[in-house]
């Protein structure tokens, strides 16, 4: 959700409708199975996800 040029940062991302964070992966097998990754994107760089490695 809200993609555009301006909003190039990743708020948020679920799969399955569970949060992906740093703490949660998911498997190729999840996605092969029909699953589905959403993402939400934002242009503030201070609400984008924090990378962990």
């Amino acid at each position: 959700d809200n993609n555009s040029p301006v909003n190039k940062y990743v708020k948020s991302v679920t799969i399955n409708g569970k949060p992906l964070d740093n703490t949660f992966g998911f498997e190729h097998s999840e996605i092969k199975a029909g699953g589905i990754l959403h993402f939400v994107m934002t242009g503030d760089k201070n609400e984008a996800m924090k990378a962990a490695f």
